[in-house]
């Protein structure tokens, strides 16, 4: 083997881990696209509005199981809007 032969084989080898390189990034971002445009599709689902108010119940013997009432101005009675948020609540009495 001659120099010129050492030279060829070294500068192959660099160009090849180049390539390489280049190739995973460009995998990376290609990934990086995909996870965020389902992402993105996946965040366009059916929006409540804030807006929107509940509908009125008849009476409070209507309510679902932990649901919380508000009281109308025509004495009529509203869901509240549930939030998703767990409470634990404890009562004593102090007599």
């Amino acid at each position: 083997m001659t120099s010129c032969d050492d030279t060829e084989i070294e500068g192959f080898s660099i160009l090849s881990r180049i390539v390489t390189v280049f190739l995973v990034l460009l995998a990376h971002v290609v990934a990086a696209l995909l996870i965020g445009s389902v992402a993105l599709a996946m965040s366009f689902g059916p929006v409540r509005s804030a807006e929107a108010r509940p509908a009125a119940l008849l009476k409070p013997g209507d309510a679902r199981s932990g649901s919380l009432l508000l009281k109308n101005g025509d004495n009529s009675f509203a869901d509240a809007t549930r939030l998703g948020i767990d409470v634990a609540l404890r009562l004593a009495s102090c007599v």
